[in-house]
């Protein structure tokens, strides 16, 4: 790069040179009073066209040298993002910050296929396990009847958290199409909303939990089921992550053209270090308890494309050990 600037300047030199010796040439072949260069002189035709041809390598070579000037520092940039020793014109900053957040985009995007890769790998083996395992218990005919159908209940529940966990990653990759195509229609929330609390009360009766539904009819365009899918995980989200006793709050709203949505738990909370990352597939706070609550780690990561898919913006709000209030609002 070094030796291709050097060469550039040094033909830019002899070329200025040249042109300057054939204009001075020529202006004292014009200026001279005895012997004056005739108009019509092929000579006078011949150093004007090289006086021309001069400045037209100038101006080819000097745009080349400050291309190359300006290049040179973003293909840097281009090898190495993260390189904050490059140099760069003020003007190229913008192009510079989205490179940069770009690549940034890339790396996280890369880490989470990774993530989601080797979660999945694990999520699906647990349970394959379990169900390899008593099977193999009940075929050897080892244990007692009540054995045998302990066995077989085992086999029964890791099959349905088997199938719940396939068809929430279809579900995702159904989401994630970018030619997925919503029909869209008129849509009460408050009605939703109904439909899924009704469907979760035996749930929450399970986990001692009370479900809590208020608000006023809230009208959208919206995709009706998406909409249950989106409530439902939300609040089946809330019940497993509940305290016995625990309650799950459900409010909608309308204000000024924008529905709001709100789910809200009295549960264990999440700490501020994790909130930015709870809706990250098979993302959990609190791995654990996870175990215990028997969902797939899908559940909000569904809530997230939902949401985008209708414009919905999603905020948390919540303290470890004092609940979590999750909002979403469409506009």
């Amino acid at each position: 790069m070094r030796k291709n600037a050097t060469m550039y300047l040094s033909v830019m030199v002899i070329a200025l040179i040249v042109g300057a010796v054939v204009l001075t040439t020529l202006v004292i072949g014009l200026v001279d009073t005895e012997n004056p260069l005739p108009l019509t002189s092929p000579y006078l035709y011949l150093g004007v066209a090289l006086v021309v041809i001069v400045g037209v390598l100038i101006s080819v070579l000097s745009s080349r040298h400050v291309v190359r000037r300006i290049v040179e520092p973003v293909e840097k940039l281009a090898e190495d993002p993260e390189d904050t020793t490059v140099r760069l014109y003020s003007e190229l900053e913008p192009v510079a910050q989205t490179m940069r957040s770009q690549h940034e985009e890339i790396v996280k995007n890369d880490r989470m296929r990774s993530e989601f890769t080797a979660n999945v790998s694990h999520e699906l083996k647990t349970p394959l396990t379990a169900i390899s395992g008593y099977a193999e218990l009940i075929g050897s005919g080892m244990g007692s009847p009540e054995d045998t159908k302990h066995f077989a209940d085992e086999i029964h529940r890791n099959s349905n958290r088997l199938l719940m966990l396939i068809d929430d990653i279809i579900r995702l990759s159904e989401l994630d199409t970018a030619q997925i195509e919503v029909d869209m229609e008129p849509v009460n929330l408050l009605d939703v909303a109904q439909t899924c609390v009704e469907n979760l009360k035996a749930s929450a009766a399970e986990h001692k939990v009370t479900l809590h539904l208020d608000g006023k009819p809230a009208h959208l365009k919206a995709n009706r089921t998406m909409m249950e899918e989106l409530i439902f995980n939300l609040c089946d989200n809330a019940i497993r992550y509940n305290n016995e006793g625990g309650t799950v709050f459900v409010n909608v709203s309308a204000n000024r053209g924008v529905v709001l949505l709100s789910v809200k738990d009295t549960g264990i909370g999440i700490p501020k270090e994790h909130q930015d990352r709870i809706f990250e597939r098979f993302y959990r706070v609190d791995k654990s308890r996870s175990k215990q609550s028997g969902g797939t780690g899908l559940g909000l990561a569904i809530v997230k494309h939902v949401a985008a898919l209708h414009q919905g913006e999603i905020t948390v709000e919540s303290e470890a050990g004092q609940g979590t209030e999750i909002t979403i609002a469409f506009k």
